[in-house]
């Protein structure tokens, strides 16, 4: 592969034709400056050496997930990036229990990689129908949002109570009565009684019972871990998606109820569904994987807002949800595991709501 050209070159509101893709391809611009010299890096090189190791097999036996025409346009083609992770993952390994670990070291990130600038797509954002104001989320066209999603721990039992009146349901046949039905429904119906009819109830079957708290976060995170009475602990993952009614006269978007799965091994060991995702404290990261690819190594690039010092996080593009359809200014990290919201929000006082950001390919020397 010959040796990329990496022109200080910005695209943002040049009227160049490139396709279909025009619009998206503003959204990105190469440089030839270290954007990050002599900054901290606060990755930590483990959790990362284990997220490329999940997302490498995606390069073997599933090349649709992670090409991105888009990114290729800008010479991250999915060779190179596969090139990328093998490095990182060869220089982790390399350097495994020694004191100077190179990947946090930003000078060395700087000497080994090219970097490809995001710009969040501010058309995007508004169309999306955005609560806040551009400004007002922290951005400026020259940054992307920053969120966070997380797993929750909650306690639950095997049958309703009044303690836990709230099932996560799984799909036992999907009929188009079930279809009709979900779309009368709103999230308090179905957190009531409304699947206990004659003709819905053969449908779905409760797969745990939990409080409305803990149901209303499975749906928003879309994993939950569930410490059952005998200590045992139970995962659980969304399945299957259905449109609801919604108790918003004008929703920015559809409103979904999900189904469920129980998971027995997270990593998938038993053939079914797997949540390796826990691993990966602070350096997964979810985006429009549709556009850009699985696989994908991003520096984000910011303050701390808590210490008020510059860092860097490194992190891999691998996961997504609804919420990125079609979205080119958020990237999602996923934080961890918490027992409550409290620790969460407490957690996230060192992350910031936007932040520079920058696609990492490996040089060629």
């Amino acid at each position: 592969m010959a040796r990329l050209l990496w022109l200080v070159f910005t695209f943002c509101g040049a009227q160049m034709a490139f396709g279909s893709s025009q619009a998206n391809n503003k959204c990105f611009s190469r440089t030839t400056t270290a954007p990050f010299a002599n900054t901290a890096v606060v990755t930590d090189p483990g959790a990362l050496l284990r997220v490329i190791q999940d997302m490498l097999p995606y390069f073997k036996h599933n090349y649709a997930v992670v090409e991105s025409s888009l990114l290729a346009h800008h010479g991250i083609s999915r060779d190179a990036a596969y090139k990328t992770l093998m490095f990182i993952e060869q220089v982790i390994e390399q350097d495994r229990g020694k004191a100077h670990q190179r990947i946090t070291d930003s000078r060395f990130l700087s000497h080994h990689f090219n970097f490809l600038k995001w710009h969040g797509d501010k058309g995007g954002y508004e169309k999306a129908g955005a609560r806040v104001s551009w400004k007002g989320d922290g951005l400026d066209g020259n940054n992307i949002r920053l969120t966070s999603y997380a797993v929750f721990m909650s306690d639950g039992g095997d049958c309703k109570s009044d303690k836990y009146p709230v099932a996560l349901y799984g799909l036992v046949e999907e009929t188009p009565a079930l279809k009709k039905f979900m779309k009368t429904q709103s999230r308090d119906d179905l957190f009531g009684d409304g699947f206990n009819t004659q003709e819905i109830a053969p449908c779905v079957r409760p797969l745990v019972w939990v409080n409305s708290k803990a149901a209303s976060d499975a749906l928003m995170e879309g994993t939950i871990i569930i410490k059952m009475p005998d200590g045992n602990l139970r995962y659980f993952n969304v399945h299957k998606p259905y449109t609801i009614a919604s108790n918003d006269p004008n929703p920015v978007r559809d409103i979904r109820y999900w189904f469920f799965k129980e998971v027995n091994d997270i990593n998938g060991n038993d053939g079914g569904p797997h949540l390796k995702k826990l691993n990966h404290s602070k350096v997964l990261f979810a985006g429009d994987t549709k556009q850009l690819g699985l696989g994908k190594i991003i520096a984000l690039d910011y303050t701390n807002p808590r210490t008020q010092k510059k860092e860097v996080r490194l992190g891999v593009l691998g996961d997504t949800g609804d919420a990125f359809r079609n979205n080119l200014y958020q990237l999602d990290i996923f934080a961890g595991i918490y027992e409550n919201r409290k620790d969460f929000w407490n957690d996230l006082r060192s992350q910031p709501s936007a932040a520079q950001a920058y696609f990492l390919v490996k040089k060629n020397h």
